[in-house]
């Protein structure tokens, strides 16, 4: 339950440092000298400084939790963006990413993004409801950091109510978390190196628009 396909990506030397080899290279290897870097390669390497290296065990390195948990909503973010070639992030493109790539239920990827919402807009752990809410619910989240062995990246609690909204209570552990990111980003890597439209021409075109930091050694004058 709450992992994403488990799939193992081969790099092709051919490919290494084209797009497709550099925006999913391992983030404990360097890039190539370049003007532009892989926005999620950059994402995966911060994330190593705080949660240790992608083969680590939990809790080999543990800084910021809540920094870490961003890092990763981000990512969900970003690979919603590789995969439809769109510019602007939304709650469908978040949880349409997740159904297809991590094949986990709406409800899952519901909490997810509401889990997002919390921490890239307020860096909180609580997701108030938007006015557009049909049924409108206040999700809180428990974010664990201490414990690792066979947890659920989520699990729901009991439902509360403040000021007469419905509040949803969730579990969700950080170690399972990140076996999660990883395999999702491992995914959709999967899919993306079979080079197959419109997925490939998708990726390509967020790579041009939106995926890549341009790098330059002083500020223009």
């Amino acid at each position: 339950r709450n992992k994403a396909s488990q799939t193992t990506a081969v790099p092709c030397m051919e490919y290494e440092n084209d797009d497709i080899g550099l925006c999913f290279r391992d983030p404990a290897r360097g890039l190539p000298p370049g003007d532009t870097r892989p926005c999620l390669y950059l994402l995966r390497r911060d994330l190593v400084n705080l949660y240790g290296s992608e083969t680590d065990p939990p809790r080999t390195v543990n800084l910021s939790p809540i920094l870490g948990c961003v890092g990763m909503m981000g990512g969900f973010d970003l690979m919603s963006l590789l995969s439809t070639a769109s510019k602007h992030g939304s709650e469908k493109l978040f949880k349409g990413f997740l159904e297809t790539y991590a094949k986990i239920p709406t409800d899952e990827a519901t909490a997810l993004y509401r889990l997002r919402c919390g921490q890239v807009h307020a860096y909180s752990l609580v997701s108030y409801p938007l006015d557009r809410d049909p049924a409108p619910a206040i999700y809180k989240f428990m974010l664990d950091d201490e414990h690792a062995a066979g947890a659920p990246v989520l699990e729901p609690l009991p439902d509360g109510l403040e000021d007469g909204v419905v509040v949803k209570n969730f579990y969700v552990n950080y170690w399972s978390l990140k076996d999660f990111f990883i395999s999702t980003v491992k995914a959709l890597q999967f899919e993306v190196e079979k080079r197959e439209q419109p997925l490939l021409s998708n990726f390509m075109g967020a790579m041009k628009a939106t995926a890549k930091l341009e790098v330059t050694k002083s500020a223009p004058r």
